[in-house]
């Protein structure tokens, strides 16, 4: 048999699978003819698809060394690099490949997939696309470029190219399932969940989809149903720590806490490194008022997806409780105007402490935090605080685990937010004196995750103004404002109430003049709550973790009471507590006392 003839006889055996077969054919070929290249790169090839990447590193070398103008010797020696040190290091043998053959449109795929895994979801799009033109029936090309389209926000274009694939490859479980996962992303849950099943008529064992397909029933407010789903992946892989991530969280928002905090700690004995699951165990740790442990989980929210590239590059060693005393740090903030309002009462801690403290922050609160806490030094801009001499930094939400807060030590003197006198005295005089006014807030920010199921449709406040003597006066800015309709029985102070570039100082102002302020989990609570005011605030059955559970005070604000869901969803029933409360009240005193 010639040495053609033995090559044709072992590429038949690697492609029917016979790896092993394959691989002693390809030897005794290189054994007969030292530099035949096919032989060669077909060998490290085999070896490579039998996951021995480091010999089949050292055999595709010798292929390219034999002929270096070959695209696909180069191509699999990426394939193998990659394998074996990482995307970054893979990238020139792809380069190299495609410069031999730019028409080579598996070169473009395998580019791609190392673009997209090195964070550049757009350059990744850009060689699927080629790829595509070339062979627009490429499967992977669709299915790779459908998820960095989602990656880049484009889910509807993510649908149709996954689409597409699926016309190609109807019978792919993992393709229905991918499928799935972009209606769910466009939240589609009852599509999604179709696509779902389809995939799990194909392939019933597919434990990764059992799993998705929870949170699409969860999407559906059907969290009996995604916990069941989940116990079936778990019993298809019990080790899976994802499954178990979303088997806690569901657990979480079905109230049964303490069985979500095992869950999540299986998770984590699993994967303790999982930055999802110690965010979610933190948030639930401290919701339990667990603080001993939830502030330490907490400080993995950096390594969180969604957080990347949220932290200033700061050049100052990071604080982690040292001594402060004669000691210069800069505190950044990092989440949203409410926690920014929450946590500032820990910036006077720290000066407390003897060191001079700046913070970074958005120059939009300068105005509210300088007359809080005058000797301060507030920047707005990331490089003027690179140019300070500063010995640490502190994210604002680390301060709390650093100085040791518990639930029996939170630091709660009040007010430590001070309204300006000047707009006091407007406001005062444009809101009068008469009757029992109460300040209303419906809507938080739409969009973000935190929101869901936490505002309240405009609708449920508006009884509290049939009660004797009440005012209803509004002070929701921007979204929800909406809701308010002609003939609504609420006051809006005007177009030019907190108008200006400067957060909450008509607000602040304001309460002052309000006997009480009614809102859902915003960021008016919290000022109202540091003002010292009298504040209700109505939540969602399972709440954010800082309101914790089954207590009506508030320890981190005094003059704060929380009216809580018994059902989830029903603020029916909330708002007819509160107003009970408020007609019992009325008959007491004409002041309302938290």
């Amino acid at each position: 048999m010639s040495s053609q003839e033995q090559l044709l006889a072992a590429v038949a055996l690697h492609r029917r699978g016979e790896l092993d077969k394959a691989e002693a054919a390809y030897r005794a070929i290189v054994a007969a003819s030292p530099g035949h290249f096919d032989a060669t790169h077909l060998l490290g090839a085999v070896l490579a698809a039998g996951g021995r990447q480091a010999e089949a590193e050292t055999w595709l070398l010798r292929a390219v060394a034999l002929n270096p103008k070959v695209a696909a010797a180069h191509n699999n020696l990426g394939n193998v690099v990659k394998a074996l040190r990482g995307p970054r290091e893979s990238l020139a043998h792809y380069d190299r490949a495609l410069a031999l053959d730019p028409g080579y449109a598996d070169g473009f795929v395998n580019r791609g997939n190392v673009l997209s895994e090195l964070g550049r979801p757009a350059d990744a799009l850009a060689d699927y696309d080629r790829a595509l033109a070339l062979a627009p029936t490429h499967v992977s090309a669709l299915r790779r470029s459908a998820a960095v389209l989602v990656e880049l926000g484009r889910g509807q274009d993510a649908l149709m190219r996954n689409e597409r694939a699926l016309a190609l490859d109807a019978d792919s479980a993992d393709m229905w399932m991918r499928n799935g996962n972009i209606l769910l992303h466009l939240k589609r849950p009852r599509e999604a969940l179709e696509s779902y099943d389809r995939a799990l008529a194909l392939d019933p064992g597919h434990a990764l989809c059992a799993v998705n397909r929870s949170a699409a029933l969860d999407a559906l407010g059907r969290p009996e149903d995604a916990l069941e789903g989940l116990d079936r992946a778990l019993a298809l892989n019990p080790n899976d720590a994802g499954a178990l991530n979303n088997k806690a969280t569901i657990l979480k928002s079905l109230g049964r806490i303490d069985e979500a905090l095992a869950i999540y700690e299986r998770a984590l004995a699993l994967a303790p490194d999982d930055a999802n699951a110690q965010s979610n165990f933190a948030m639930t740790a401290l919701l339990a008022g667990d603080f001993a442990r939830g502030w330490p989980a907490l400080e993995y929210r950096w390594a969180k997806t969604e957080n990347a590239g949220k932290r200033p590059a700061l050049p100052f060693a990071e604080w982690r409780g040292e001594p402060l005393n004669g000691r210069t740090i800069v505190v950044y903030a990092e989440q949203g105007m409410g926690d920014i309002v929450q946590f500032g009462r820990y910036l006077p801690l720290l000066a407390a402490l003897g060191a001079t403290v700046s913070f970074l922050v958005a120059e939009r609160m300068h105005r509210l935090l300088r007359a809080a806490f005058p000797s301060l030094a507030l920047h707005g801009d990331v490089a003027r605080v690179r140019s300070l001499s500063c010995d640490f930094q502190c994210a604002m939400m680390s301060l709390p685990l650093h100085l040791g807060t518990r639930v029996d030590d939170i630091p709660a003197a009040v007010p430590y937010l001070e309204a300006d006198p000047g707009r006091v005295r407007r406001w005062r005089a444009r809101i009068g004196a008469d009757g029992f006014k109460i300040g209303i807030a419906w809507q938080g920010t739409p969009g973000v995750s935190v929101d869901a199921g936490r505002s309240i449709a405009l609708e449920h406040f508006l009884p509290l103004a049939a009660l004797p003597g009440v005012r209803l006066i509004s002070l929701q800015k921007n979204e929800g404002s909406e809701q308010l309709r002609p003939g609504d029985p609420v006051e809006v102070p005007g177009p030019d109430f907190d108008a200006g570039p400067d957060a909450f100082l008509d607000t602040m102002a304001a309460m002052q003049s309000l006997d009480l302020i009614v809102t859902s989990d915003t960021a008016i609570a919290h000022v109202a709550g540091a003002l010292a005011r009298p504040v209700w605030v109505a939540l969602k059955r399972v709440p954010d973790w800082r309101w914790m559970l089954g207590r009506e005070d508030c320890p981190w604000y005094p003059t704060m009471r929380l009216f809580r869901q018994t059902t989830a969803g029903d603020w029916t029933g909330v708002f007819a507590r509160i107003g009970e409360e408020l007609s019992m009240a009325s008959k007491r005193s004409s002041t309302i006392l938290a």
